[in-house]
């Protein structure tokens, strides 16, 4: 993009300002000493003085110093899994999924999770404990390795520390939490169900409008980027019974799915 454009935009498009959305992240109900993972698009917000250091330095501010902010920290890159576990490098391999968040990896002050595709980026006092022995997990198998979602994973810790979700600009298509929550019910299949189940592929956009009619979610605006406050655990709870008890909403663009037929034929039901 030229220099004349970006000119352009910064003329037409709103402003937005630490302190403004500080301010528009407290409406919300994100409060000091929160825990929250966001899910972020510095395009969506207005034209940011500061740019992605000032969206940082306003969720900072809001959950203050007793307060931690995770970060997806994925590698993606248009490789493969195995390209990705190959090529791997804590330090150096970029987060590819927003601008945000990779400028939130090089911090200072940011640790962040050994995983070649499904790390995580945290900032705070609970950040060691977030992203510490991500390496070492197992046991949860995913697409990704059993490491990805596993216990020691931040994906897992943030529920249990009753951790915040949002999408800042973003939506439900990006919630990386919705694989965490596929590793788990595949999991639990394993002892709690006639068989394992196979890797349930639902529709995100429908499972989180389906969410947002059964459990409180705020929504409002950050600077211009629509965004969305939830709980985690919520999240997790709602996915997991929603996949055992009544999963047709969520794949009827793809009914002829395998994890379809394995719960119509009953071994979602427990031995």
């Amino acid at each position: 993009m030229s220099k004349h454009s970006l000119e352009q935009i910064a003329r037409e498009r709103r402003h937005v300002t630490q302190a403004d959305m500080a301010k528009d992240l407290a409406a919300l109900g994100l409060q000091t000493g929160d825990v929250v993972m966001v899910h972020s698009s510095m395009s969506s917000i207005g034209y940011v003085v500061g740019g992605a250091d000032a969206v940082i330095d306003a969720l900072l501010e809001v959950v203050g110093d007793t307060g931690s902010v995770i970060m997806p920290s994925l590698v993606r890159g248009g490789l493969s899994v195995e390209e990705r576990f190959r090529i791997w490098d804590i330090e150096k391999s970029p987060s590819d999924v927003g601008r945000i968040t990779e400028v939130f990896r090089q911090r200072r002050e940011s640790l962040r999770s050994w995983h070649p595709t499904h790390a995580a980026s945290a900032i705070g006092p609970l950040a060691h404990e977030l992203t510490k022995d991500h390496q070492h997990a197992s046991g949860r198998p995913s697409p990704w390795g059993d490491a990805a979602f596993a216990a020691d994973s931040p994906w897992e810790k943030m529920c249990g520390l009753g951790a915040k979700y949002t999408f800042l600009g973003t939506n439900y298509r990006t919630c990386t939490l919705f694989h965490y929550i596929q590793a788990l019910f595949a999991e639990r299949s394993t002892t709690e169900f006639a068989r394992t189940a196979p890797w349930p592929n639902f529709d995100f956009t429908e499972m989180g409008a389906a969410f947002e009619k059964r459990y409180p979610v705020t929504v409002g605006h950050v600077g211009e980027a629509e965004t969305r406050l939830f709980m985690a655990c919520d999240l997790r709870d709602f996915g997991l019974s929603a996949l055992r008890d009544n999963p047709v909403p969520f794949f009827r663009k793809r009914p002829g799915d395998e994890f379809m037929i394995w719960h119509a034929e009953g071994r979602h039901r427990k031995l």
